[in-house]
């Protein structure tokens, strides 16, 4: 800003301000000499005094047609509450001042010679809250809520650390946010040990760490960084294995059960071998009969086969029911033995035989049923599957020349049929 008295120029580089509690700002005041030689003592009217310093003084002289700088610090105290202020930037003639004295006039404003007018508005300070819930944890690794509310009219941008020095480590989720104004903000933290700790400072040991909210603040577009909000917590770390090393009782039960279950899984799966290995060697084709293109098998005559040459025939009677309208086979168990249902079917499992890359699979309505108990232990996709060879084999001399099509039931009939050419 410019003021002109005709003897005296006087500039501000920034007569308007914003400023927040606990800022300060330097700005240059531009002297310019048009009369006589003359000694200047620059003034601030209408602020605080204490918020008023000029670092290279506030005495200017200057000889005629030459200009003179000042700096000027306005100085914000960090209580200072929000308001708009209005003052003014004096420029006093020492020689006037003199000449007034002698005069017996004391009112220095005559001795003014040139003015500029100064605004300073001390803006709401920025608020950020955070409360980290819960303050303490146990555990492996333990998961902490901090909670942020952006209390002031301006948008922040919020980055969030550990502060250094601590034995934990954590990850953020999210660790860079934006908060407009007013907003409230809940960012997941997970805490846990860093690693190479001696034995003696990780177990059963406390271990304090502080959650550093570093605030940004946009006011008027300008990015303005203030001091950090910090949360203190405390995080004591325990092993997965402590709770099985205090209960050793309960570890033993954990590992019988564990073996009981694996000797289970052995068990399974050598029957399951020993079943298919004697299904497959007993798996022959003097039920099958042979109509033109296709293979024609009576369901009565798998029914005769399942009953007289079926591993299962150990512990239960297989069926096979084949449905036509829907061309789903039905295969049942009924137990032979008092551990399970001896009257009634106590398993039951539906599918379909299809045709896919020349060879016949069986697809269970359930994908899951076949590899679950009593199915498990001669299960009818891989009874299929195993016949896929000897089928092959039979074909190439019954059908040769051509491939399996098509799966199909007709009555109590199953009907493979062959087409075209390889």
């Amino acid at each position: 800003m410019l003021t002109e008295t005709g003897q005296v120029n006087l500039r501000l580089e920034a007569p308007g301000l914003r400023l927040l509690p606990g800022q300060s700002m330097e700005q240059h005041i531009d002297l310019a000499n048009h009369s006589l030689p003359d000694t200047f003592e620059l003034v601030v009217e209408g602020f605080p005094p204490e918020w008023v310093s000029f670092p290279s003084g506030n005495v200017l002289s200057i000889f005629t047609a030459r200009s003179a700088t000042a700096l000027l610090r306005l100085e914000v105290p960090e209580d200072a509450a929000a308001t708009r202020m209005r003052g003014k930037l004096v420029a006093m003639s020492q020689t006037q001042r003199d000449d007034l004295a002698l005069k017996g006039e004391l009112d220095p404003q005559k001795a003014v010679i040139a003015w500029a007018v100064l605004e300073l508005e001390v803006l709401t300070p920025p608020q950020l809250s955070a409360r980290l819930q819960p303050r303490h944890g146990t555990g492996f690794q333990v998961d902490y809520r901090l909670i942020l509310r952006n209390r002031s009219p301006y948008e922040g941008y919020v980055t969030l650390q550990l502060a250094p020095g601590s034995n934990c480590k954590a990850h953020f989720s999210p660790q860079y946010l934006q908060l407009p104004s007013g907003a409230g903000r809940e960012v997941a933290i997970r805490v846990g040990l860093i690693s190479g700790l001696p034995r003696q400072e990780r177990n059963g040991k406390a271990q304090r760490f502080q959650v550093v909210a570093q605030p940004q603040w946009l006011i008027y577009q300008t990015r303005t960084d203030m001091p950090p909000v910090i949360e203190e917590g405390e995080y004591t770390f325990r092993s997965r294995w402590e709770f099985l090393r205090r209960h050793p009782r309960l570890l033993a039960w954990l590992g019988a059960l564990l073996l009981l279950f694996l000797s289970w899984q052995l068990l399974i799966f050598a029957l399951q071998t020993v079943f298919l290995s004697r299904a497959e060697t007993e798996i022959d084709f003097a039920y099958w009969k042979v109509e033109g293109s296709s293979l024609r098998l009576e369901g009565s005559a798998i029914n005769k086969t399942l009953l007289e040459k079926s591993p299962a025939a150990l512990f239960a009677d297989m069926y096979v029911h084949l449905n036509e309208r829907n061309q789903k086979i039905e295969i049942a168990l009924r137990g032979k033995i008092p551990i399970f249902d001896t009257k009634n079917d106590f398993a039951v499992l539906r599918g379909r035989l299809i045709v896919e890359n020349n060879e016949l699979k069986f697809v269970a309505d359930d994908p899951g049923q076949p590899n679950s108990f009593p199915w498990q232990l001669l299960p009818p996709d891989q009874m299929v599957k195993r016949l896929n060879p000897k089928l092959k084999n039979f074909a190439s001399t019954q059908f040769r020349g051509q491939k399996l099509e098509q799966a199909r039931i007709e009555g109590n009939t199953i009907y493979l049929i062959w087409k075209g050419a390889f």
